[in-house]
């Protein structure tokens, strides 16, 4: 079974950054498209996994929690950085 240590987090959390700068280099529109449909999913299943864990304790560890959020922060400050410093405006129109 795969066990979810600390370096197991670090690598996923690369890989998962990896393939966010790869698709904002390469496909802004996709990018953007997809930023903004797995952000509030993944906002959604954080409240929901928090909500159920305070009704019954469940035996999902703090690292859950962790590598969910960082999920949620990294195509957004990903979005941030190519906003701010690329310049990438939204011109669907």
């Amino acid at each position: 079974m795969f066990k979810l240590d600390r370096q197991n987090i670090i690598i996923i959390l690369l890989v998962e950054t990896a393939l966010w700068l790869f698709l904002w280099l390469f496909n802004d529109y996709l990018a953007l498209l997809l930023s903004s449909i797995f952000v509030p999913i993944l906002i959604s299943v954080l409240v929901i996994s928090l909500i159920s864990d305070s009704l019954e304790k469940s035996h999902v560890g703090k690292k859950y929690y962790y590598l969910l959020i960082a999920s949620i922060i990294i195509p957004s400050l990903i979005w941030l950085f190519f906003k701010i410093f690329v310049g990438y405006k939204i011109e669907i129109f």
